[in-house]
């Protein structure tokens, strides 16, 4: 009785990966120029790691549900990780990681109202959530269903 075959993995396309990584940056490199705010910055590293995140979740074999899980378990690390920075007192990451914590719970409390946010952070703070999802979203529908469609079109209205 003969063994069937493992099923061959996806190919591997660098040069569209590569492709989707670069047009993410551009759209977020655009937004960093501005220089509306400090730190904005951040919104280009996490769609760097988004873009990584996505693409090897992607190429996963995976389940679906299960890369759902775990894109969000990475969001919930990864960014407050990177927004944590933004403070700059001497004092432990624990520490810095409430504060920031606490900074984006009262500045949403503020927007909820209807009342001027006057923290930069929280601008960074949505700023940087949208990059994560556009490049999560890309490198992900590039890696796992090689839909091209799916990774122009959010990244190509962000650089718009």
């Amino acid at each position: 009785m003969q063994k069937s075959p493992k099923p061959s993995p996806r190919p591997w396309d660098w040069p569209s990966a590569i492709l989707v990584f670069l047009l993410v940056q551009v759209a977020a490199s655009r937004l960093v120029i501005t220089h509306w705010t400090p730190y904005l910055y951040f919104t280009q590293t996490l769609s760097a790691f988004s873009v990584v995140l996505g693409l090897a979740l992607g190429y996963s074999h995976f389940r679906t549900r299960g890369v759902r899980w775990l894109a969000w378990l990475y969001s919930l690390v990864i960014l407050p990780w990177q927004l944590v920075p933004a403070v700059e007192a001497e004092a432990e990451f624990s520490e810095r990681l409430l504060t920031v914590g606490g900074r984006l719970l009262f500045s949403t409390g503020q927007f909820i109202a209807r009342k001027p946010v006057d923290d930069a952070l929280f601008l960074v703070a949505l700023v940087s959530l949208g990059f994560w999802l556009i490049g999560l979203t890309a490198g992900y529908s590039l890696a796992r269903n090689n839909n091209t469609l799916g990774v122009l079109l959010p990244a190509g209205l962000a650089t718009l």
